[in-house]
């Protein structure tokens, strides 16, 4: 969980610099993002960054990242392949532009900070158009391709 939070967190710290959008990058180890993708151990590019990020995650946990440069938004998100079905804090969505939405983050919900009432595998989301770190219900166990599939992302 530790490991997750920090993946998710290291959001806050990222700079802004440029504009375009990419699909999100799922990662199974520790990511190193640059701006251009140059450097020694480089995997992933964003242009939004003005110095290379390191985003760790531990031994099970699937991770993803999106750089939205045409709105000038980092995503990232993670998820425990062990799974993570506790009930999910019920919250509105908030969409690319920022606005919150009336979308809920999990079925079953219908009070802001109940619980679901529909228990689901979870990821956990955060990005730079600020906010709080959600856990969004995935549908399916935790994999890489559930991760990416996450409504989410602003593609």
């Amino acid at each position: 969980m530790k490991n997750i939070i920090s993946t998710v967190v290291v959001v806050m710290g990222l700079g802004f610099a440029s504009i375009a959008m990419a699909a999100p990058t799922a990662y199974v180890d520790n990511i190193k993002i640059s701006q251009d993708g140059t450097g020694t151990g480089v995997d992933g590019t964003c242009a939004l960054l003005n110095e290379t990020v390191k985003i760790g995650v531990s031994a099970n946990v699937n991770g993803a990242f999106e750089c939205d440069e045409t709105n000038g938004i980092i995503n990232v998100a993670a998820c425990h392949e062990g799974g993570t079905r506790a009930p999910i804090k019920c919250a509105y969505t908030v969409d690319a532009n920022g606005d919150t939405t009336t979308t809920w983050n999990a079925a079953g919900c219908d009070t802001v900070g109940g619980d679901s009432t529909d228990p689901d595998y979870t990821a956990f989301t955060a990005s730079s158009r600020g906010g709080v770190m959600l856990g969004i219900a995935l549908g399916d166990r935790c994999t890489s391709s559930s991760l990416t599939g996450l409504d989410f992302w602003t593609e």
